[in-house]
């Protein structure tokens, strides 16, 4: 064998002990409140309806220590959310209007959901608009440090 030939094959075996201790320790706790309020209504405006609205909150308390990595991670992710919808009813028609709110600490501004409309008929044919873009929330956890951890980086 060659040095650089010997030289690689160290290379080798050290990246694949650092794989072999990268198993570390995780724990994280989750929890999740909520609830939601219906009230229907014999006439609302034009026709009988069912207001319904609602909150949310979620959380997550992360720490992971990994034998790859120098620095444990400890993340705290907490979000909040609210929704307003209506939905007027009657044998022939369906409309339904309504919109969110979410406020998420990893995110700077509160991400608002305009206004969605939905039609539909008696024979169950819809059509629903909303003036907006799909909207992705945070991940908990970053993908992008197991890409990382998978390439073999140490730092």
């Amino acid at each position: 064998m060659t040095e650089e030939e010997v030289e690689r094959m160290e290379a080798i075996l050290e990246n694949n002990m650092l794989r072999r201790n990268a198993f570390g320790h995780t724990t994280e706790l989750t929890y999740q409140a909520g609830g939601h309020y219906i009230h229907s209504f014999g006439q609302l405006w034009f026709m009988p309806a069912d207001l319904t609205t609602g909150v949310e909150y979620t959380g997550s308390h992360l720490e992971d220590a990994s034998g790859y990595r120098e620095l444990g991670i400890s993340q705290l992710s907490r979000s909040a959310g609210t929704f307003l919808q209506n939905e007027w009813k009657s044998d022939r028609w369906s409309i339904l209007l309504g919109g969110r709110i979410d406020k998420h600490n990893l995110v700077e501004k509160a991400i608002v959901s305009p206004v969605s409309t939905c039609v539909t008929t008696r024979h169950k044919t819809s059509t629903c608009g909303s003036p907006t873009a799909a909207v992705s929330a945070p991940h908990n956890f970053s993908t992008k440090i197991f890409m990382w951890i998978s390439r073999g980086a140490t730092r």
